[in-house]
């Protein structure tokens, strides 16, 4: 970023003003045209203004020349306009922009310009399948200057539609474009991107293309190596044995550059747990499954790790904590428990925390401390994005009367709406509970189908053939569910009419190693690789920990994978300066962290047949696409 001068401050300020004042004149009928430098001063201006980060003021300043310039010359400014407007996050607006131009009046060039832009603004907004509508033309009838431009949208949107192979043919082929330091940041992009994915394409699917399927074969190996970061130089000399001139070979000595910083460890590392009290029973997973991690790892990597017990009493946690410190610890792991952490995080820390919980949302974050847990509100969100993703918009929710289930309930609601769909309606049940129908048949509005019955029987003073019908606007159940519960009220949905709606819930619905049940079969539900991987070192690691602990195993399951990757996450948080980015595919998910250092997992996804889950494939977006397309760029 480039620095700016008093004298380059005093000109944008004149340059603001003159916009307003020509922004709040009166037009002539004949507009009056900028010349050469005024334009020219009024474009430095904004360059600056996207430089230093604020791309809305340099959006008004292209759009204010726009205004003022020759007809033919109006298209170019209103594109930089609207890419600013995207560059803001403002996708209406630079959409608005776009769509002020007529397509007929436009060259080629400038209705393809148009149509990335407009798929651009799609892609942010997460509707990938209009992006692709709008670039679903043969590359080889695309202008030369534009490709670049469309490749990149078009791989983007690709990827948020879970179509990896072709995202990974676009990226690579925007790189074959591009040459330097412009081409590595393309693979870079690209490896991250693969990097950031909860599962990759399978063998099957990149059978007969050996570009895309060396770029899935690498990842495989980065993703393996999150788990294992000793084997990564053997795995990438074997890949390189396998998959030679491949050009991801560009990216090894900065890969392995990489690795070797991301993976080292401080020297001494505190874990503090409540391991006496009513939380140890959680507490001695979360340990078991941070020292296995540990020991999965060659000695010489190992950092010293001592453990200690805060008995979950928030006032003893300081003390424990600086005792860690006092004892030398580069960084400290945990508390468990909320209000350990809360109070944690009113003192001063000398060394970075990852804590094992969240703050409640009305707390502030704070410098150096990470916070990490297993989210169920965060489950709630996800649920929602899958039921607009899949083309749903109206759902109901079954939820149980708790503090929990209300949290769950709002999380969904808050979600679906910020995506434009309704929670049409919602009960509540009781926990222990094992008759369901009557909160049922009313959140299906079979009672008011009765009491339509009962009514025209009445008026017409004779009986009446009657089958009651549920409301039919129902896109989507949502079923908050814990102890098993789900297992008696999806039967009971089937039984009231509730066939061929779909059903949703969150990783509750499901413990590790239970019996088969098919009283489950057609719930969908996101949970960690941990539970529901079939393959690879996930589920490799779950089934060594159920077969030592089988019985806190089914109790605590999950807590094993949370500390495995809590300890991961140690070299990870401490020693780059912008951690996650990429997110990193772990045992509890695919981790990211947000700008309150909070790490957000974005989970799987499986669906019970004959009582088991079995893994989804990504899906591809389903909806409708909901705007007329104005730009065609397959015309002349």
């Amino acid at each position: 970023m480039r620095a700016i001068s008093p004298a380059s401050l005093s000109r944008i300020a004149v340059i603001l003003l003159l916009a307003t004042l020509w922004a709040c004149a009166p037009r002539p009928v004949e507009r009056p045209v900028m010349d050469a430098d005024e334009v020219a001063l009024m474009a430095d201006s904004a360059e600056i203004m996207l430089e230093t980060g604020d791309p809305a003021a340099a959006a008004d300043l292209f759009t204010e020349i726009a205004r003022a310039v020759d007809e033919e010359e109006r298209p170019e400014w209103l594109f930089r306009a609207a890419d600013a407007w995207l560059q803001a996050g403002e996708t209406d607006r630079a959409r608005t922009l776009v769509r002020s131009l007529s397509a007929a009046e436009l060259s080629r060039e400038d209705r393809f310009r148009a149509a990335v832009l407009l798929s651009r603004a799609d892609v942010m907004d997460n509707r990938p399948r209009e992006a692709l509508a709008r670039l679903d033309v043969r590359d080889e009838g695309v202008p030369s200057v534009v490709m670049p431009d469309l490749l990149r949208v078009r791989a983007q949107a690709r990827f948020q539609m879970d179509d990896i192979v072709h995202g990974v043919a676009d990226y690579q082929r925007l790189a074959d474009r591009l040459s330097g330091e412009e081409r590595m940041a393309v693979l870079q992009t690209l490896w991250d991107r693969l990097m950031g994915l909860p599962t990759l394409p399978d063998r099957e699917a990149v059978a007969g293309r050996p570009l895309v399927a060396g770029w899935i074969n690498l990842a495989r190996a980065g993703q393996e190596s999150w788990q294992r970061p000793d084997r990564f130089d053997d795995a990438v000399a074997e890949w390189e044995s396998l998959h030679r001139g491949h050009p991801a070979r560009e990216l090894m000595d900065r890969l392995l550059a990489e690795h070797r910083e991301r993976f080292r460890y401080p020297d001494q590392v505190a874990l503090l747990l409540p391991l006496s009290g009513r939380f140890a029973g959680p507490a001695v997973a979360v340990r078991d499954g941070f020292l296995a991690a540990h020991f999965n790892q060659p000695g010489e990597r190992r950092p010293n790790v001592r453990v200690y017990d805060t008995a979950g009493d928030p006032e003893q946690v300081m003390t424990v904590y600086q005792q860690a410190i006092d004892e030398g610890a580069g960084m400290v792991v945990g508390p468990l428990t909320r209000p350990e952490l809360a109070r944690l995080a009113r003192s001063e820390r000398q060394v970075p925390v990852l804590g094992l919980n969240y703050l409640l949302e009305n707390e502030d974050s704070v410098d150096g401390l990470f916070q990490f847990g297993l989210d169920p509100e965060s489950e709630a969100r996800q649920v929602a994005e899958r039921v607009i993703r899949e083309g749903h918009s109206n759902a109901i929710a079954l939820v149980p009367e708790s503090e929990w289930g209300y949290r769950m309930l709002d999380a969904f609601r808050e979600a679906l709406e910020a995506q434009g769909g309704v929670l049409l309606d919602y009960e509540t049940y009781h926990s222990g509970q094992r008759d369901f129908s009557g909160r049922i048949t009313r959140v299906l509005g079979l009672d008011r189908s009765a009491a339509r019955h009962r009514s025209l029987a009445s008026a017409v003073g004779e009986s009446l053939e009657f089958e009651p019908r549920r409301r039919q606007d129902i896109d989507a159940i949502f079923l908050a569910s814990q102890d098993g519960q789900a297992s008696l009220i999806r039967p009971q949905l089937r039984f009231h009419r509730a066939i061929g709606v779909p059903v949703f819930a969150s990783s509750h619905v499901y413990r590790p190693g239970q019996a088969s049940d098919s009283d489950l079969d057609g719930i969908r539900f996101p949970d960690m690789p941990w539970s529901i991987a079939r393959e690879g070192e996930a589920r490799q690691a779950r089934l060594r920990v159920e077969t030592i602990w089988p019985e806190a195993f089914e109790q605590h399951g999950r807590l094993y994978a949370l500390g495995f990757d809590a300890y991961r996450l140690v070299p990870v948080l401490n020693n780059f300066e912008h951690p996650l980015q990429p997110p990193l595919a772990a045992m509890t998910g695919v981790l990211s962290l947000s700008g309150d250092n909070r790490i957000q997992r974005q989970l799987s996804w499986a669906q019970f047949s004959r009582g088991q889950p079995i893994p989804l494939e990504p899906i591809e977006e389903l909806r409708e696409i909901e705007e007329p397309v104005p730009v065609h760029v397959g015309g002349q």
